[in-house]
C-alpha cells in the first residue's frame, strides 16, 4: 500500500506563478486560513447533523442559510490573502481555456433559459439564483483546491476526522434511538428519524460523498492504530445507517465507485477496500442483532404488538405529509416482512423514479432548447410533482434545455477522464499521495454515480460535502511547473464576482425565508417535504398564483 502521507508540503505550492516563485512551505498565516476552511465546512456537516440549531426554521432551511453563509466566507480568505490567492490562480490556471469558455456558456443559457421563461419577477430571481448556485459550487470547489494546496496534509486530516466524526456521531444516534425503541416495545422508523434531518436520504447523500473518503484515515495516521479502529466505527456505522434506511442509490453509488477503482487503479485496490469490507461486515453484524430484537418484538405479548403497530416510534417530524407515518405503518402491516417495515422501503420499485423521468423527457420534446428554466420542474406538470427529477442529467436537460445538457456532459466526462488519468499515471511528485486521492476520488464517483438516481447535487447539506471532497480531491492532484496560471488580476476578479454575487444571494435569500411562511401560508399548492432552494421546493407555483389573481383584477 503507498503511504499517502509524508512531506507533502513539497507538492503545496512550489511552481512558478505570476508573481515570482512562490515558496515551497506557506506562512503559519496561510497555512492556518487554509486549514480553516476544511474546519469551516467540516464544521458545518458536524454541527448541523448533530444538533438542532433553530427551534421554528425547519432543517433543510437551516442547512441551507449557513450554507450561503460559507460561501462568502470562503471567498473573502482566499480573495485577501495572498497565498491564497496565488493558490486560486494556480487551480484557476489548470482548467483548460476552452473548458472555461464552456463554462462561462453554460452559464449564459441558464441566464437565457430563467429570462425567457420568467413568469414574474420572483419566478426570475429564483431562476436566477439556480444558476448562481451553480457558478458558486464551481469557483467554491477552485477555493477549497487552494486551500488545500495550502494547508498540505493538515487539511486532509482536519477534512477527513472531520468527515468520520460525523459518520461516527450520527451512526449513533441513529443505532441507540432503535436500541431505546426497542427496549421501550416500540417500532422504530428509519425513514422518519435520523434526528437531524429533514428526510434520511438528504443524509445518506452526504454519506454517498464522504464514505469513501473516510476510508483515508490510516492513511493520513499510520503509525497510530486508534485511526484503525475509528475508521472501521465510522464505517461500520454509516453502512448500518445506509442499510436500515434502505438506501439504495448510495449503496449503488459507494459500490460502483470501489469496483470502478478496483478496476482502473488495481495498484491501490487494496488501500480503498480494505477498511470499506470490515466496516460492511460490522454494519451487518449491527443489522442481524436490530432485526433479531424486532422479530422478538414482533412475536412477542399481543399487547406489544399492538402497541408496536399502533405507536411507531417518531423521533423526527416527516419531511414529507404528515400521514407519511401511518403511510409506513400500513406498509409494514401489509406485507408482514420485516426489510419494508423497517426501513419504510419498497426495495423492488423505482420509488415513482421512471414516471418523473418520463415527464422530463416529455417536456423537453416541447422545450428542447432552452428547457422550462432553471428550479421550474415543480411549477409546470402536475402539482403533486417532486421539487427534482432524481436524476440531475435529466432535471438540467428539461430545466436548461438540450444544448446546455450536452455541454455539460462533455465537460464531465472530460474532467472524469483526466482524473483517472492521473491517478493510473501519477507524476513523481504525486506518488505518495495516488492512494489518498483514490479515496478522494471514490467519493466524486460515488455522488456522479447517485446523482443520477437522487438529488446529491441539490441538497444543502450535500453540494458543501461535495465542495470539501472536489476540493480537496482537486488540490492534492500537483500542479505541473511549467503550466499557465491565470493573472493575479483576472484570480481576483473571479473570487470578487463570486464574493458580491454570494453576498447578494445571501441577503436575497434572508429576505425570502424571513416571510416565507407568510407566503406559503397563502395557497394550499406548496407542500413542505418538495425541497429545491428552500425545503418547499414549490415556491414558483406562489409566484405563477399571484400573477394570475393580479392580472384577473
Amino acid at each position: 500500500m503507498v503511504s499517502a502521507i509524508g512531506t507533502d508540503e513539497t507538492n503545496a505550492l512550489s511552481t512558478d506563478t505570476f508573481m515570482g516563485t512562490i515558496e515551497k512551505h506557506p506562512s503559519a498565516v496561510s497555512r492556518s486560513l487554509g486549514v480553516g476552511v476544511a474546519v469551516l465546512l467540516g464544521g458545518y456537516l458536524l454541527l448541523t447533523s448533530t444538533v438542532t440549531l433553530h427551534d421554528t426554521l425547519w432543517k433543510f432551511d437551516v442547512k441551507r442559510i449557513l450554507e450561503l453563509c460559507l460561501f462568502p466566507l470562503i471567498f473573502a480568505m482566499v480573495l485577501f490573502n495572498q497565498t491564497l490567492r496565488v493558490a486560486f490562480a494556480q487551480q484557476l490556471g489548470r482548467i483548460p481555456r476552452w473548458l472555461l469558455t464552456l463554462s462561462l456558456v453554460l452559464l449564459g443559457l441558464g441566464v437565457m433559459s430563467s429570462a425567457y421563461n420568467a413568469t414574474s419577477t420572483m419566478s426570475l430571481l429564483y431562476s436566477l439564483a439556480e444558476v448562481a448556485l451553480l457558478g458558486l459550487w464551481v469557483v467554491a470547489i477552485l477555493a477549497v483546491a487552494a486551500c488545500r494546496q495550502t494547508g498540505g496534509a493538515l487539511f486532509d486530516r482536519v477534512a477527513v476526522v472531520l468527515l468520520a466524526l460525523v459518520a461516527l456521531a450520527v451512526g449513533m444516534q441513529e443505532l441507540l434511538g432503535v436500541l431505546a425503541a426497542l427496549s421501550l416495545g416500540l417500532e422504530f422508523h428509519p425513514r422518519i428519524a435520523l434526528l437531524h434531518f429533514s428526510w434520511p436520504r438528504f443524509y445518506n447523500q452526504v454519506q454517498t460523498w464522504s464514505m469513501p473518503v473516510i476510508a483515508a484515515l490510516p492513511l493520513l495516521f499510520p503509525a497510530k492504530p486508534v485511526a484503525k479502529i475509528f475508521c472501521v466505527a465510522a464505517l461500520a456505522l454509516g453502512w448500518y445507517v445506509v442499510i436500515a434506511t434502505g438506501a439504495r442509490g448510495a449503496a449503488l453509488g459507494i459500490a460502483g465507485a470501489l469496483l470502478a477503482a478496483a478496476i482502473i487503479l488495481p495498484d491501490i485496490r487494496k488501500a480503498l477496500v480494505s477498511w470499506q469490507l470490515p466496516g460492511l461486515i460490522a454494519a451487518l453484524a449491527i443489522y442481524t442483532l436490530v432485526v433479531v430484537g424486532h422479530q422478538q418484538l414482533m412475536n412477542g405479548p399481543t399487547g406489544a404488538t399492538q402497541e408496536l403497530h399502533q405507536s411507531p416510534l417518531s423521533v423526527a417530524p416527516p419531511a414529507r405529509p404528515e400521514n407519511n407515518v401511518t403511510a409506513i405503518q400500513e406498509l409494514g402491516d401489509s406485507t408482514g416482512q420485516f426489510a419494508e417495515p423497517l426501513t419504510g422501503q419498497r426495495m423492488l420499485t423505482s420509488s415513482g423514479r421512471l414516471a418523473m423521468w418520463r415527464g422530463t423527457l416529455d417536456e423537453t420534446r416541447t422545450h428542447p432548447l432552452l428547457g422550462i428554466g432553471p428550479m421550474n420542474y415543480a411549477c409546470t406538470g402536475p402539482l403533486d410533482r417532486a421539487g427534482h427529477p432524481h436524476n440531475f442529467p435529466l432535471q438540467f436537460m428539461v430545466e436548461w434545455g438540450v444544448p446546455a445538457l450536452l455541454l455539460l456532459l462533455f465537460a464531465a466526462g472530460f474532467l472524469l477522464f483526466k482524473l483517472a488519468s492521473a491517478l493510473r499515471k501519477p507524476t513523481a511528485g504525486f506518488a505518495q499521495n495516488v492512494s489518498l486521492a483514490a479515496c478522494f476520488a471514490g467519493g466524486v464517483v460515488a455522488a456522479t454515480i447517485l446523482a443520477c438516481l437522487d438529488g446529491v447535487l441539490t441538497m444543502p447539506a450535500s453540494q458543501v460535502t461535495g465542495v470539501l471532497v472536489c476540493g480537496g480531491l482537486l488540490g492534492l492532484l500537483p500542479v505541473l511547473p511549467g503550466g499557465k496560471p491565470q493573472s493575479g488580476i483576472k484570480a481576483s476578479v473571479v473570487l470578487t464576482l463570486a464574493l458580491v454575487v454570494s453576498i447578494a444571494f445571501l441577503a436575497f435569500a434572508r429576505q425570502e425565508l424571513a416571510i416565507a411562511a407568510v407566503r406559503w401560508d397563502q395557497t394550499s399548492l406548496m407542500d413542505r417535504g418538495i425541497p429545491r432552494l428552500w425545503q418547499n421546493g414549490k415556491v414558483c407555483r406562489l409566484y405563477r398564483e399571484q400573477q394570475n389573481t393580479d392580472s384577473s383584477f
